[in-house]
């Protein structure tokens, strides 16, 4: 059995719970969908401790991980279920996507598991979970370019992840 390389901390547990709390108060703001922030809210929850693992240990540990991903394709059935196909066949196209580059060895398994879990969370709308990922790239790429120059061949891709959602985030909030 696996020793475990992480824990979470009260520093973790309390900023966790407040950007959840904040993302409850920016959807119902911005009168976005509940399911917005049921998804949006689960992924904040765990997202500083997923950051902070990821830069210290390079992992995103399944026990965070799992339950993320649970809540957020949920989010994706109840939308499809109700009739709105469009964003979760778009957050689904993205999932693939992501699957497809973990698998060909362009990012760890921890990286698909948490890329999945913000591509469907924020499945509500079809320019979402595009917007979420390519800013995801966009931001991990720069970062990447830089830690080239410095001589660093590997870059946690997490925390571009939970970047990438943010932008998404605001956009689903403020871009009409």
């Amino acid at each position: 059995m696996e020793q475990r390389s992480w824990s979470l901390t009260t520093t973790d547990l309390i900023a966790g719970g407040l950007l959840a709390l904040a993302v409850v108060a920016v959807t119902a703001l911005a009168g976005l969908h509940w399911l917005t922030a049921v998804g949006v809210g689960a992924i904040a929850l765990v997202g500083p401790a997923l950051a902070r693992i990821d830069i210290a240990v390079r992992r995103l540990p399944n026990p965070l991980t799992l339950p993320t991903l649970a809540v957020a394709a949920a989010v994706t059935m109840i939308h499809a279920l109700s009739g709105n196909w469009l964003g979760p066949a778009v957050a689904a196209g993205c999932a693939l996507l992501l699957a497809v580059l973990a698998f060909a060895g362009g990012m760890g398994m921890g990286d698909l598991k948490l890329g999945a879990a913000i591509v469907l969370a924020v499945s509500g709308t079809p320019l979402v979970p595009l917007v979420a990922l390519s800013a995801s790239f966009v931001f991990g790429g720069l970062a990447g370019l830089v830690m080239l120059v410095f001589g660093h061949r590997t870059l946690p891709f997490g925390p571009f992840l939970l970047l990438g959602l943010l932008a998404a985030f605001a956009v689903d909030c403020f871009v009409p």
